[in-house]
C-alpha cells in the first residue's frame, strides 16, 4: 500500500492511507484546490482535486505514467525537481500564517546561519563605512570661542556642508536601494531552497533604476497616506510594501511592481501588520542579549517577511519541505 501526504494549515501531514484522503475529502476536511496530496510513485505535490479517486467514487487513483502494480519509487532527495509544477493561488484566497511564517524562518535561519551571518556582515560593514564616510565629509570646521570670525567660517562651512549632505544622502539611498534588491534575491533564495552567496548582495544592479523609481512612488504614496490621519499610510505601507520583492522575483517595472504587491496582499492586511509586531518583538528580544541576539533575529525577521511574500504567491506550502527531505517544496519554481 503507498503511504499518502498531504498538507493542512500550513502543515504536512501522514503518512495516512488513500481511503484515509477519501474520507477526509468526503467530510470537507481536505480542499481540491488548496490542499496538495504525494506519494512515493508521484513526482511533485498535485491539488488533492486533480487526483482522480480522492473526491469522487472511481477507486484507488491511477498515477499518470505508472504502473500499479509496479514497486513504489523512492523519491531521491538530491534529484533536480520539476520545475514549474507548484501553482500559484488566487491572490487573497490564502491569508498568510504568521506564526508557521515566523516558525519556517526560524527552522531555515538555522540551516543556514553561518551564510547569512556572513552577508549581515558584510551588509552591515558597507552601512557603517558609508554612514561614517558621509558624517565625516559633512561636518562643519570646528568654533574658536576665542576668535570671532570662526563663527561666520563655520556658518559658511555649514551651509557648504547641508548642500554636500543632501547629494550624499541621495548617494547613500541609492546605494541602499542596490543592496535591498540582494538581500531580497538572498531571502527569495533561502525560503525557495537555492543557493545562497555574497555576491548575491551586489546582484541587483540590472534592477536598480526601476526599484528607485519604484521607490519613489512608494514614499509619495505612503507620506500622502500619512498626512491623513495615518491610518491610510499605514495600511498603503501594508500593500504595497512587496515592490522590491515582486520587482527582483518577477522582473516588474515600477509601477507594476507596486499594483502586483497590492493585489497580492489582498485580505492580508492585518497578518502583514502581524508580522510586523512579532518581527518588532524579535528585534526587541535580540537587543536586550547586548545586541548579540540581533545576530540571530535579523535574519529570522527579514526571511519570516519572505515567507509571507511566497506564502501569498502559492499558499501553505511556501513554508513545507519535500516529504522526508530538508528540500522546499518552493524549489520546483527555481
Amino acid at each position: 500500500m503507498n503511504e499518502w501526504y498531504y498538507s493542512d494549515a500550513g502543515q504536512q501531514r501522514g503518512p495516512v492511507s488513500f481511503d484515509e484522503l477519501r474520507q477526509r475529502a468526503a467530510s470537507s476536511q481536505l480542499n481540491p484546490v488548496s490542499d496538495l496530496v504525494w506519494n512515493s510513485t508521484m513526482t511533485s505535490w498535485q491539488p488533492a482535486g486533480q487526483v482522480p479517486g480522492i473526491f469522487d467514487s472511481t477507486g484507488a487513483p491511477p498515477i499518470p505514467g505508472s504502473n500499479p502494480y509496479a514497486a513504489p519509487l523512492s523519491m531521491d532527495p538530491s534529484a533536480p525537481l520539476a520545475e514549474g509544477t507548484l501553482p500559484m493561488i488566487p491572490p487573497g484566497s490564502q491569508p498568510p500564517d504568521v506564526i508557521a511564517c515566523v516558525s519556517r524562518a526560524f527552522t531555515l535561519t538555522n540551516r543556514n546561519f553561518l551564510r547569512l551571518v556572513i552577508i549581515g556582515v558584510v551588509y552591515f560593514i558597507i552601512a557603517l563605512v558609508l554612514t561614517s564616510l558621509i558624517a565625516w565629509m559633512t561636518m562643519p570646521k570646528a568654533v574658536n570661542l576665542s576668535d570671532p570670525s570662526s563663527f561666520q567660517a563655520y556658518a559658511d562651512s555649514a551651509s557648504q556642508f547641508s548642500i554636500l549632505r543632501i547629494l550624499l544622502q541621495f548617494v547613500q539611498n541609492i546605494i541602499s536601494i542596490f543592496l535591498y534588491l540582494g538581500l531580497a534575491r538572498v531571502g527569495l533564495n533561502v525560503v525557495s531552497g537555492g543557493t545562497i552567496s555574497v555576491a548575491q548582495l551586489f546582484s541587483g544592479g540590472s534592477k536598480l533604476l526601476t526599484a528607485f523609481g519604484a521607490s519613489i512612488l512608494f514614499g509619495l504614496a505612503v507620506f500622502i497616506g500619512l498626512i491623513l490621519l495615518i491610518v491610510p499610510g499605514i495600511y498603503l505601507l501594508i500593500r504595497l510594501g512587496y515592490f522590491l520583492p515582486a520587482i527582483v522575483d518577477r522582473n516588474l517595472g515600477a509601477v507594476d511592481s507596486l499594483k502586483y504587491s497590492w493585489e497580492l496582499t489582498r485580505n492580508s492586511a492585518l497578518p502583514i501588520f502581524l508580522l510586523w509586531i512579532v518581527s518588532a518583538l524579535l528585534i526587541f528580544a535580540g537587543a536586550l542579549l547586548l545586541g548579540i541576539g540581533l545576530i540571530y533575529a535579523m535574519p529570522v525577521v527579514s526571511i519570516a517577511t519572505v515567507a509571507v511574500y511566497r506564502w501569498l504567491q502559492y499558499g501553505h506550502v511556501a513554508v513545507q519541505d519535500e516529504p522526508g527531505t530538508e528540500i522546499p517544496v518552493l524549489r520546483r519554481i527555481l
